[in-house]
């Protein structure tokens, strides 16, 4: 995990700020509201809450897989991203 305050290599790696449907559109609101439901709750944002979130896999300097977000309450499965990357074969 990477905290990047200036946005330096979020910019490098091509993450922008989200257009308002990623940020705010009906995908959003049902994403939010499975998370509310488990008991998860937004807390203070840090850095620029405008700025996609991204999840990639970067080795040797270079990115070897990313999961590009259509929006903010998009995310990937977080237990096939070795599979996804390549790292696991079988």
């Amino acid at each position: 995990m990477i905290a990047d305050p200036e946005k330096v290599l979020f910019e490098a790696l091509g993450r922008r700020r989200g257009s308002l449907l990623q940020l705010f559109g009906p995908r959003v609101f049902a994403a939010a509201w499975r998370a509310w439901r488990k008991g998860h709750s937004v807390g203070r944002p840090a850095g620029d809450p405008l700025v996609m979130p991204g999840v990639m896999v970067v080795d040797g300097g270079r990115v070897r897989w990313e999961h590009p977000f259509r929006d903010v309450g998009d995310h990937p499965e977080v237990a096939r991203i070795p599979e996804l990357a390549g790292l696991i074969t079988g």
